[in-house]
């Protein structure tokens, strides 16, 4: 079967980059991304919860502004530079950005009740990814001290 871009590979122009799970990344965890009315209350929730986070903590990002205010913030690049990176729920029950951070060897928190992973008979995505329940995207605090923050146990998932 063909591979199909922005569901079983990353869309064109961000598969470039390969994270390396043996460095340690700048970042504990990252997001960046846009909302609107029509985008499902995960993202508000966030937006809200991590407002002002970054002078508290500088290795976490997370950033969700609307479209027109994409370009002041760091690219992609920079951001896939981490350990942890949030997959929330969108406008649907399916991200591509599942397939951006696997290729950057980040670990993704998944914040979507009820997502089934793709290939989940083969793959055991309790080894790979964080799954945290959407209520916990009003906490920034209560989100990552969900997070593992041993070494050790990082660099283990971010090799899978």
């Amino acid at each position: 079967a063909p591979l199909l871009e922005g569901a079983t590979i990353a869309p064109r122009g961000r598969a470039q980059f390969r994270g390396n799970p043996l460095e340690p990344p700048q970042y504990f965890l990252t997001f960046q991304g846009s909302m609107n009315e029509r985008m499902h209350t995960t993202r508000h929730d966030l937006a809200k919860a991590f407002d002002g986070y970054e002078k508290i903590r500088p290795d976490v990002h997370v950033r969700i502004v609307n479209r027109n205010r994409m370009a002041k913030t760091p690219n992609f690049w920079t951001l896939a530079n981490t350990s942890y990176a949030l997959v929330p729920r969108g406008h649907y029950r399916w991200s591509f950005r599942l397939s951006e951070i696997m290729g950057t060897c980040a670990i993704p928190v998944v914040m979507a009740n009820n997502w089934s992973l793709p290939f989940a008979p083969l793959v055991n995505w309790s080894e790979a990814a964080i799954f945290l329940e959407q209520r916990y995207a009003k906490n920034a605090t209560e989100l990552l001290s969900m997070l593992p923050t041993d070494p050790a146990v990082i660099r283990k998932m971010r090799e899978k």
